[in-house]
């Protein structure tokens, strides 16, 4: 008994030290990430930890300390293998996994910061843990036909999407009561099926003049602000889509949801931070997108809500809605077609001129839309893969999930659980190989 005794008090004893060893290589991790935001402002943007954590701007150096902070990257990774070797539960072990794979962001971006040049696939692999398939562009073209069947008018598809579109350009003086109403009822529809942290609000901010439609900001303790650039023109279904993704059931949801159950419940603190470039950002965005088009897309059973309230309220005939949004489904699928573009701009096997050509004709875009996509790209770069490809992710991975019961409450349960489990895209990819 003494023996035994003594033994389970060792691996109780191991256990502890891990645990201990796994939350101070986080912290550690947090400040390394709060520190690389000091030379790139978007790269830490939401943080809601400790605010002694974050670096003084007096820590600025004049040149970006890469081989230190690569270093201190390096170390964190060597001393997460040797934590990740005790023995520890399937928790831990899931901890430890994405831990390692964010580090390796890290790692990656302090080297994209200090001008190493990487291929497009690369690139992806690093920061966020995929490599998006090849989108063919025949696919594109049934979709662009199937579009070019039913929009109306003649000529050039694009002139006659952008003539079609323009007739549900929300004016400005109903766009207020849109997105109130709207949230309003987003709200009631997610909190049906996901159990929403207390004191959890979300505000919209119309006050601004921006050069950008819109953009959250997670303040912490369940609270977020949806800053709109009340300047810029709003679709139909754009702002629709733009209050499901980044509050009802995307961003804001998966952000309260984290905060309560993993950085405040577990005390993961890695948590606390979403580095711009990243695989928890892979998962986010496809979160949100999968929360956005899917759980709360305009569906049959869903599109009651916008043909019976949006519309009208926005001054638009109920009656269009069935084929708008049938439409607007249509457009959605050629998504792909921007990371298409993107690793051929990025591996120069295009140039710019053929990269706007591509982007016009296959993102269906105007001159103007494919150059504002073009310096999306130029900016983010693979960051484009986190949208299309990771809807498709997380849509598979509920798909496998839901193969004998594809009822929307289940689909909204698989989804809840998704947001607080310490997953990886590469655990999405095995699970879709499994099927399990």
């Amino acid at each position: 008994m003494i023996i035994i005794g003594s033994g389970l008090l060792i691996a109780g004893s191991n256990r502890a030290e891990s645990t201990a060893d796994i939350n101070d290589i986080a912290e550690s991790y947090v400040k390394l990430v709060l520190e690389i935001g000091l030379y790139d402002s978007e790269y830490a943007d939401i943080y809601f930890g400790p605010t002694q954590w974050r670096p003084s701007d007096e820590n600025i150096l004049d040149e970006f300390p890469a081989e230190l902070l690569g270093c201190r990257a390096q170390e964190l990774i060597d001393k997460l293998d040797k934590a990740a070797k005790t023995s520890q539960s399937p928790e831990q072990s899931a901890r430890c996994n994405f831990l390692g794979k964010q580090l390796t962001a890290v790692k990656g971006k302090i080297d994209l910061l200090a001008g190493k040049e990487m291929p497009f696939d690369e690139e992806s692999r690093i920061l966020y843990d995929v490599v998006a398939p090849a989108f063919e562009k025949e696919r594109f073209d049934k979709i662009l036909k199937e579009l070019d069947e039913s929009l109306p008018g003649e000529g050039n598809l694009n002139k006659r999407f952008e003539n079609y579109n323009r007739k549900f350009l929300i004016p400005k003086d109903k766009l207020e009561a849109f997105f109130e109403t709207a949230i309003s009822e987003y709200r009631k529809r997610t909190a049906r099926h996901i159990k929403l942290p207390p004191r959890e609000k979300l505000e919209i901010d119309f006050s601004g003049f921006k050069s950008w439609a819109a953009e959250l900001r997670y303040k912490g303790d369940y609270s977020s602000v949806i800053e709109i650039g009340s300047n810029m023109p709003f679709y139909l279904i754009d702002a629709a889509m733009l209050i499901r993704h980044e509050g009802y059931p995307g961003h804001h949801v998966h952000l309260s949801m984290i905060e309560r159950h993993l950085y405040k419940e577990k005390n993961w603190v890695e948590y606390s931070v979403l580095p711009l470039n990243s695989p928890l950002a892979f998962l986010a965005e496809g979160i949100a997108e999968f929360g956005c088009r899917d759980l709360l897309g305009p569906t049959a059973e869903n599109m009651e809500f916008e043909r019976d309230v949006l519309f009208p309220l926005a001054g638009f005939d109920p009656a269009e809605a069935e084929k708008y949004f049938r439409i607007m489904e249509l457009k959605d699928e050629l998504d792909g077609a921007m990371v298409e573009a993107a690793r051929q701009y990025l591996d120069g096997k295009m140039d710019a001129k053929q990269t706007r050509d591509w982007l016009e004709k296959y993102c269906l875009v105007t001159f103007a839309g494919a150059d504002s996509l073009m310096r999306f790209i130029d900016h983010y770069r693979s960051y484009v893969v986190n949208y299309a490809f990771g809807r498709d992710m997380i849509k598979n991975y509920i798909n496998n999930r839901c193969q004998t019961d594809n009822t929307p409450d289940k689909r909204w349960e698989i989804f809840g659980q998704l947001l607080t489990t310490p997953l990886t895209p590469s655990d999405l990819i095995e699970a879709g190989k499994s099927g399990n």
